[in-house]
């Protein structure tokens, strides 16, 4: 038997599913995300920004730069070539996972407060994006590209933003607000039921794919032989199994996509069930 199982099509549709929504959740708010003006001299770099997209679909983001910070001598009148990262770590609280990142290379282009306060009065604007640009030194700023990349547990996937977008219509799920929820639900199958998934994937007896498999040079002694919810969105659950001397993640896909906590909470019980079969 191959080390990694044969992908099947149900399979292989739910994780381009799944890559498609991870970069949506990410682009619409998930995440921590961070700009770097590249080609200024000096580079200026800003770590804490708030993020999301706009119903038209446009990446906006905001800060409160304060006087004397590098962002806030950053040009308002002209776009500015920048990379943007988001990072996205798991729920877990006991140890830190990063699940997902995208990366972009585009432009920022500040709005004039004017504009803003349009966006703002006519409720065009992500929450925490509206609150962060109400801020005395608020900015909002929208950013431009034409490619995103992904990184997550099945390797690297560049993807084209326009048509992402268009793909991926409506409100992700699990929203920011329902992330821990949904995390919630996962870990509530209990820790064995989450070995049993990952067995039953490696030994093909549902459909599921190990996405990735590292040999172990050192760690902490604590997370061996433990296994992680790296993260669960409509399409499916994606574990983390920690052993003394390697690390594998796996993929274990829904019978179908699921957009509430409910429906979330029931597909993750007959995922458990399939598996204990």
């Amino acid at each position: 038997m191959s080390l990694i199982p044969e992908t099947g099509a149900a399979t292989t549709g739910a994780l381009a599913g799944r890559t498609q929504s991870i970069a949506h959740r990410l682009l619409s708010g998930a995440g921590c995300a961070s700009l770097l003006a590249h080609r200024l001299d000096p580079q200026v770099g800003i770590e804490f920004l708030a993020h999301g997209l706009t119903p038209s679909g446009r990446i906006v983001v905001a800060c409160c730069p304060v006087p004397g910070d590098g962002a806030a001598g950053l040009p308002t009148t002209e776009p500015i070539a920048v990379r943007f990262d988001i990072t996205k770590a798991s729920c877990e609280p006991g140890v830190h996972i990063v699940s997902s990142a995208v990366h972009l290379l585009g432009t920022l282009e500040w709005l004039p407060p004017r504009v803003a306060a349009q966006l703002l009065a006519d409720g065009q604007l992500p929450p925490r994006v509206a609150v962060t640009t109400t801020h005395p030194y608020g900015r909002l700023g929208v950013v431009r590209a034409r490619r995103v990349l992904l990184h997550d547990s099945t390797g690297v996937t560049p993807m084209d933003l326009g048509p992402l977008l268009d793909a991926c219509t409506g409100m992700p799920f699990p929203t920011c607000e329902d992330e821990f929820d949904a995390f919630d639900a996962a870990m509530g199958l209990g820790e064995d039921a989450l070995w049993a998934i990952a067995d039953a994937i490696v030994d093909e007896r549902i459909a599921g794919r190990i996405c990735s498999r590292h040999d172990m040079t050192a760690g902490c002694p604590h997370t061996w032989n433990r296994i992680y919810c790296v993260d669960v969105d409509r399409h499916g659950l994606t574990l983390m199994a920690v052993e003394p001397t390697t690390t594998s993640t796996f993929f274990a896909p829904f019978d179908a996509p699921v957009d509430e906590l409910g429906t979330m909470t029931d597909a993750l019980r007959a995922l458990a069930d399939r598996a204990a079969a």
